[in-house]
């Protein structure tokens, strides 16, 4: 009789042990769902100016796979450029690679690495926390720049001296307009996208942008005839956040972001300046001439605008304006 109670318990238990072993699958944890942010550039995506957005890009997707992926929607033909902070800010995609001066009526100081006349790797050191702080004062999170780009004027009437500027027609973006009004120009706000028609239609007799892309990418050499080759500023593309759906992001997972994007900086700031005698070779392989002023007027050219860039956040921004420039800029 005890042998039976025997057998019926062992078998009682084998049958427990047996449903356990089936059940315990379906109640362990669920795997956190990967976090997936949306993207928008502000300029085409094949753009090489969007190079360092893609690098950043791939690293966060590569090393934090099953975690964090970002998602690049688009370029222009998703959101305007001038519409990206707005959109950003109100939580319509989480986040964007922005010229720092297309959202500068938000915040005047996302222009200061701009006309730093520092190198790229020291200016980052240098600002980067204080660039956190102003941003997330507006709602956005800062995660750096990935391009640091110089500045140029083209033409498609010859210049000699910075004073035959005057009465010219010039596409600038905002932060451009002080410096070129000082020259005596006339600034003409635009797109991106506006500038081949305006060129060939007479519209603007010249515009700024950097060496990058120019024949390849926007084919400005069809429609352009000189260069003033003396570049200033350096025009940063901002990567910025929105600061609600960066707060939802856990804390390991914030610390990698602003690891990766520290570990591939160095990457995009060494891809850009291995192309850049290069796009340079290509501008005048296509026929646009180089202009270039006497040393003299280079000076007098080069102080004016750094003069007329910083004090144009200094108007905006009295308090925090003359710290930033005492960071970020060394008088020649």
């Amino acid at each position: 009789m005890a042998d039976k109670r025997l057998l019926k318990l062992l078998v009682g238990v084998f049958v427990l042990l047996s449903a356990v072993s089936f059940v315990t699958p379906l109640i362990q944890p669920a795997q956190a769902a990967v976090i997936e942010l949306k993207a928008v550039v502000v300029l085409p995506v094949r753009n090489i100016q969007i190079d360092g957005f893609k690098m950043f890009v791939n690293r966060i997707n590569e090393q934090l796979k099953g975690q964090v992926k970002i998602n690049i929607l688009g370029g222009p033909e998703v959101i305007p450029p001038f519409e990206l902070d707005e959109a950003v800010t109100k939580g319509v995609i989480d986040l964007c690679m922005d010229s720092s001066s297309f959202y500068s009526a938000m915040l005047p100081e996302s222009e200061a690495v701009m006309f730093s006349n520092l190198p790229a790797l020291e200016a980052r050191k240098i600002i980067y926390d204080k660039m956190v702080e102003l941003h997330e004062n507006v709602g956005l999170r800062y995660l750096g720049d990935t391009m640091r780009a110089p500045m140029v004027i083209y033409s498609n009437v010859p210049i000699k001296t910075p004073g035959d500027l005057k009465g010219k027609k010039i596409r600038v973006f905002p932060a451009i307009i002080p410096f070129v009004k000082s020259l005596g120009a006339i600034p003409v706000t635009m797109k991106m996208g506006d500038i081949y028609s305006a060129m060939d239609r007479g519209v603007v007799d010249g515009f700024v942008k950097s060496p990058y892309g120019i024949v390849k990418n926007d084919h400005f050499h069809e429609v352009t005839k000189y260069v003033i080759v003396h570049e200033f500023y350096a025009a940063s593309m901002n990567v910025i956040m929105n600061l609600k759906k960066w707060n939802q992001i856990p804390k390991n997972l914030q610390d990698r972001i602003v690891e990766i994007n520290h570990e591939v900086y160095p990457e995009i700031v060494k891809h850009y300046d291995s192309i850049l005698a290069g796009e340079w070779k290509e501008i005048f392989d296509n026929g646009i001439k180089p202009i270039k002023f006497s040393p003299g007027d280079v000076k007098t050219y080069l102080n004016k605008a750094y003069e007329e860039g910083w004090q144009r956040i200094i108007d905006k921004s009295p308090t925090t304006g003359p710290e930033l420039k005492k960071m970020l800029f060394k008088k020649y």
